[in-house]
């Protein structure tokens, strides 16, 4: 058996093998076991970047909203419309309201599995909620969304190609500005309508950064 070697590639090949009638040698090009392996590249790559501002802005923002979430237990302001909304729609029970039915259906899909009593009759502000009306998860669900709101805005501001630092503040604006912070801890509206506009914001600069790269 003949070898020949390239020592510019370190290929070996197998040169027993024989053209029947003509004697030339053709090359076998499987490889020796004893010879090169091909690095072969994954198919899939992950890189995984910690931005730490964003995590301390996102735990700042889930304490602050989470904290001490089912007090009062009592129907406060908006929640008189919003938490009678969701039970009509778990009775399916046919109202008409100005706003998109988004946030009230996200709320009704909540008190669903958190085993809402349809059968509250949200009567006037101020009234205590029986035990079988899961406050505290239909609150949680408006503070999640006041709690995203701050990365996001922070992402904003660097998208636009400010600094971090002025990134950071405007983060922390928004984290212990007084009136989104109650928002978003009662069943109400404003912290999705919040988060989603500023969601549709974030997507469009970085639509447009990711076209000028």
């Amino acid at each position: 058996m003949n070898n020949l070697t390239d020592d510019a590639n370190s290929f070996k090949w197998d040169n027993s093998e024989t053209e029947r009638g003509r004697g030339l040698h053709i090359p076998n090009t499987s490889w020796q076991e004893n010879g090169p392996q091909s690095k072969q590249k994954p198919l899939v790559t992950w890189k995984v970047e910690i931005n730490l501002v964003i995590v301390l802005l996102t735990f700042l923002a889930l304490v602050t909203r989470l904290w001490n979430l089912g007090t009062p237990r009592e129907i406060v302001f908006d929640e008189v419309h919003f938490g009678q909304f969701t039970a009509l729609y778990l009775k399916r029970t046919f109202f008409f309201d100005v706003h998109p039915p988004l946030g009230k259906l996200l709320f009704t899909a909540v008190g669903y599995f958190a085993g809402f009593d349809e059968n509250f009759v949200f009567a006037k502000i101020g009234a205590e909620y029986p035990v079988n009306v899961p406050v505290w998860h239909l609150r949680a669900l408006s503070a999640l969304f006041g709690t995203f709101l701050c990365p996001v805005v922070y992402q904003i501001i660097a998208e636009l190609g400010f600094s971090h630092w002025s990134a950071m503040l405007a983060g922390f604006l928004v984290l212990f500005d007084n009136a989104i912070l109650v928002q978003s801890r009662f069943i109400l509206l404003d912290s999705m309508l919040l988060f989603f506009s500023m969601m549709s914001i974030l997507s469009l600069l970085k639509f447009r950064n990711l076209k000028n790269r």
